[in-house]
């Protein structure tokens, strides 16, 4: 009963009344009690706001919302599985893994379903099943497990996401990776054999040049270094696409001092400096350091990437220092330069393979961003480690380090 106080404000009240009676059971009177439920009768306005607001929400959502026990069993689906040709009661009641999924998917399905109610809060699961026509469609069920107050697990709560076109495009990528691997692996090995008899002649003519002039000298070096640049970047190419498809993991390793495997780089780089106007620095270690286990032809490569990268992207005038040391149980290789550096917001990719820093494309615009992306391969291979530091306009210091066995 609504009633209004001395202020004229409008107070919900509950009544209670008891009839009293004489000895014959004549009425005498009533006795009355009010109890004012005004902020209960606005708690349950507010709740039932809520529940119809968050039906709304789960009745507009694009996502399936649902509930299971701690079996699978399904106690709850929202009106949009109706879109796979399903009413929620045909489901509810249902075992996820005999009523929904595909033959192929229940065994690993159950097994990812119990892991995650057992050993976890949450977790995912992708699926696939068909609907009553037929269609074959992914889901990912993501949810919460659900524990009562001993913290045993009663079941788990979440959604169902249709990622049927995600999944199509993700295929439908991989199918164009793998058309482009074998693309380049067709005309890599088409050019190599070609390019290799141009580097062979080409190396001819300068070992007996004959009456050129210094002009055709200088044209006839410049198209050797052309063709072993071409030569070079095929073979990053086939190297990358090896990594790529698990055909680098064998390594032919054998004992081997890592300084001395620089020294052998070191002489024809120490030329290279000094002909861009580029100050080397060498930093020797002051006692002998060990020996290690490598792929030498491995790690020479993962050296001559870091040197190259140091030599092309320094300008005439700059710095270049290299140190081999031994820090704790391992051997560091280390190259510092003064170049262009790599921006800040770049860091995270520069590594990646194909990615080539916005300011590198400016100096060498034809490189293909191969170097390091073989170089970290190579260098994790062996149990290492490659990373560096860097600012961009100041310089770069490169390293990498493997352990001592």
């Amino acid at each position: 009963m609504a009633i209004k106080n001395q202020s004229g404000n409008v107070i919900d009240t509950i009544w209670n009344t008891i009839l009293y009676k004489n000895e014959k059971g004549e009425v005498q009177g009533i006795f009355a009690a009010a109890r004012d439920i005004t902020q209960l009768k606005k708690t349950e306005v507010a709740l039932k706001e809520a529940e119809e607001r968050y039906k709304n929400y789960i009745e507009n959502s694009s996502d399936i919302v649902y509930a299971t026990d701690q079996n699978g069993l399904i106690l709850y689906l929202s009106p949009q599985i109706k879109r796979f040709g399903y009413t929620p009661e045909e489901l509810m009641s249902k075992h996820t893994i005999d009523d929904i999924l595909l033959p192929e998917e229940k065994e690993e399905v159950m097994k990812k379903f119990k892991n995650i109610i057992e050993t976890q809060n949450q977790g995912s699961i992708v699926l696939k099943f068909k609907d009553k026509t037929g269609h074959l469609f992914w889901l990912e069920a993501s949810g919460t497990v659900q524990k009562d107050l001993s913290g045993t697990p009663t079941g788990s709560i979440g959604v169902i996401r249709d990622i049927t076109e995600r999944k199509l495009a993700e295929d439908r990528l991989k199918e164009l990776d793998s058309i482009k691997s074998r693309f380049i692996r067709v005309v890599s090995h088409q050019l190599r054999t070609p390019l290799s008899a141009i580097r062979w002649q080409l190396e001819s003519m300068q070992n007996e040049p004959g009456n050129l002039t210094e002009l055709q000298k200088q044209m006839l070096h410049e198209s050797y270094r052309a063709n072993l640049d071409i030569i070079s970047t095929i073979n990053d190419l086939t190297t990358a696409l090896d990594i790529e498809e698990g055909r680098a993991a064998h390594l032919d390793k054998t004992s081997n001092s890592l300084l001395s495997l620089w020294d052998s780089i070191e002489i024809d780089f120490a030329k290279k400096c000094q002909a861009k106007n580029i100050t080397f620095e060498a930093k020797k270690p002051e006692t002998p350091l060990p020996l290690i286990e490598m792929d030498t032809e491995k790690i020479r490569s993962v050296m001559e990437k870091l040197a190259d990268n140091a030599l092309i992207y320094t300008k005439e005038g700059g710095k270049i220092t290299v140190s081999v040391e031994k820090i704790d149980n391992k051997l560091v290789f280390k190259i510092s330069d003064t170049g262009i550096g790599v921006p800040a917001t770049e860091m995270d990719y520069i590594v990646q393979r194909f990615y080539r820093g916005s300011n590198a494309t400016t100096i060498k615009p034809d490189a293909a961003g191969l170097g390091l992306y073989i170089a970290k391969n190579f260098i994790e291979s062996h149990g290492g480690k490659l990373n560096f530091t860097s600012e961009e306009g100041k310089g770069s210091t490169f390293w990498f380090e493997l352990p001592i066995q």
